[in-house]
């Protein structure tokens, strides 16, 4: 709609499967900049890219090693 690789809120928490309140938690830790064109919010490709590139955490809080007991 914007243009190649530009992405709206709504859009990049669909593509990442989480929420909008989650990219905009990603955007309050400084991992994502946004550019707003008129009433809209927008992630560039190279966010896109950064983000995607991480990798992921499972959820939930991490299992005791031998080393923590």
């Amino acid at each position: 709609m914007f243009g190649e690789g530009v992405m709206t809120v709504r859009e990049w928490a669909q593509e990442l499967g989480c929420t909008r309140a989650r990219v905009y938690q990603m955007i309050a830790q400084a991992r994502v900049e946004l550019v707003k064109v008129g009433a809209q919010w927008l992630l560039t490709p190279h966010d896109r890219a950064s983000i995607l590139a991480r990798p992921r955490r499972r959820p939930g809080r991490p299992k005791k090693t031998l080393d923590t007991v």
